[in-house]
C-alpha cells in the first residue's frame, strides 16, 4: 500500500476535475511510487508497512550483542515478528524473545547464537507507521508527517501544483510550485534513522 493516493494529492493541490483526467491520474500514481522510494532512500526507513524475509547475522541487517538484537537500516521499525528461529529452532515470543522497542529484539534468559553466520532467520513486518485499530487485528497507516511531504512532493513534481499570485498592480498571474518549502525538507531530517 502507498503511502497517500491520488485522491489526497488531488485535494491538497485543490485541482478541478478539469485536471483529473486519466493521462494525470497515472502521472500522480507513478510519481507517488517515486516519490516514496525516494524519501524510504534519503531516511533509511521504510514508509510503509512493508513484509520482510531476513536471514540474520551480527553486521547484516542489525547488531547482535549478548541478549539483544539491534535492526537497522530499512528494518529499523520493526512492526510484528511473523517467524523467528535460532538455528532452525523455532522461537515463541514472550517466552524465548520480546520485542524491546521498534528495533531491539531480547533473547529472554539466554543469549543469541552470534557465532552462526546466518543462523538466525526472521519474518514479519516493518515501517514508519503506527496502528490505528482499536481492535487485536493491526491496521497500519502512514506517519502523516510523513505521509504530508509524500504529498507535497508528489504535488510539486507534478507541475499541476500552482498558486494565483497579484503583482502590486493588481494583475493576477498563476506560477506552478517548483520546490518543497524548506520547513518539510528539515521536518524529513527528524526521521532520518538513528545509526547504531
Amino acid at each position: 500500500m502507498s503511502i497517500c493516493t491520488k485522491a489526497e494529492v488531488y485535494t491538497f493541490m485543490q485541482t478541478g476535475d478539469a485536471q483529473r483526467i486519466a493521462a494525470n491520474d497515472t502521472m500522480i500514481e507513478a510519481l507517488i511510487l517515486s516519490v516514496e522510494f525516494m524519501i524510504e532512500r534519503f531516511i533509511g526507513r521504510k514508509i510503509s508497512a512493508t513484509a520482510f524475509d531476513l536471514q540474520l547475522h551480527d553486521g547484516r541487517y542489525c547488531s547482535i550483542n549478548g541478549r539483544y538484537i539491534f535492526m537497522n537500516g530499512f528494518y529499523y521499525d520493526i512492526l510484528e515478528i511473523g517467524t523467528l528461529e535460532e538455528n532452525g529452532v523455532a522461537l515463541t515470543e514472550g517466552t524465548d524473545f520480546v520485542i524491546q522497542s521498534p528495533n531491539v529484539i531480547e533473547r529472554i534468559n539466554t543469549q543469541w547464537n552470534a557465532s552462526n553466520q546466518l543462523g538466525i532467520a526472521i519474518t514479519g513486518l516493518v515501517g514508519l507507521v503506527y496502528d490505528n485499530s482499536e481492535t487485536d487485528e493491526a491496521n497500519y497507516v502512514a506517519n502523516p508527517d510523513v505521509k504530508q511531504i509524500a504529498i507535497e512532493a508528489v504535488a510539486m513534481k507534478s507541475g499541476l501544483w500552482t498558486k494565483n499570485l497579484t503583482d502590486g498592480d493588481g494583475n493576477e498571474f498563476e506560477v506552478v510550485k517548483q520546490n518543497l518549502p524548506k520547513i518539510s525538507m528539515e521536518h524529513l531530517k527528524r526521521y532520518i534513522v538513528p545509526v547504531l
